[in-house]
């Protein structure tokens, strides 16, 4: 968890995120299209989301809430919740260790938690998290092409994650897809967005979208997050 009276910077030596030039408009859509994915492009995002599709899942799923910060999804009714986070002064998670962690899950989510790790570090937790579960929902936020280095105000990510590339490495891992969602926080109407860029510039502010993926092994019948 990062200190929060830390200073909000990039760590020296990282170069920021490099993006071609190209119209707002549309953005998401040329950029996260895939030949073999459907990305939905939504207002929702996961804070509302995330708990109508656990609520969805029928009976009381047993949820690995896994880097739970302030534990959001804990109160959602009609589930049995465990949160998992390597702050071990967070006294709302159950486990600060891995190894602690035994069984299986109906479902684990990770929101906000996969562009906080190395490349190395997210192969290995998917490795992991593949034998605790076969469900799986993912939330990180998407750079805003409003604000060219909006991704870095937060010094510990580490660095944006595509949702078509996601997407593709857990179907590698033979997981199904059963949905990509993009929640866009830039709006299509010129004046607002042309105030958004004016208050990004101006007051570093942050204007996130978000992106969400569910996937799960495969198995019959009607999947989660399937419309």
């Amino acid at each position: 968890m990062r200190d929060p009276d830390s200073p909000r910077q990039r760590p020296a030596g990282r170069a920021g995120p490099q993006f071609r030039r190209c119209e707002l408009d549309g953005y998401y859509e040329s950029h996260l299209k895939g030949k073999n994915v459907r990305i939905q492009l939504v207002d929702e995002d996961s804070s509302t989301y995330i708990p109508r599709i656990l609520r969805s899942m029928g009976g009381q799923p047993r949820v690995l809430d896994f880097g739970c910060g302030r534990g959001e999804l804990k109160d959602i009714d009609c589930i049995e919740w465990e949160g998992y986070d390597i702050d071990r002064g967070n006294p709302v998670a159950t486990y600060h260790d891995r190894s602690e962690i035994k069984g299986t899950y109906d479902c684990i989510v990770l929101k906000h938690v996969a562009e906080h790790m190395t490349p190395e570090e997210l192969f290995e937790t998917i490795d992991w998290l593949i034998e605790h579960s076969r469900t799986f929902i993912f939330a990180f936020p998407l750079h805003n092409p409003l604000v060219r280095f909006d991704y870095w105000q937060e010094y510990t990510h580490q660095r944006p994650i595509p949702l078509q590339w996601m997407a593709k490495y857990l179907t590698g891992k033979g997981l199904r897809v059963t949905a990509i969602r993009a929640q866009n926080s830039v709006s299509r109407k010129l004046r607002k967005r042309l105030l958004q860029k004016l208050i990004g510039y101006a007051l570093s502010k942050t204007f996130h979208g978000e992106g969400i993926i569910i996937a799960e092994a495969s198995i019959e019948g009607v999947s989660i997050g399937e419309e």
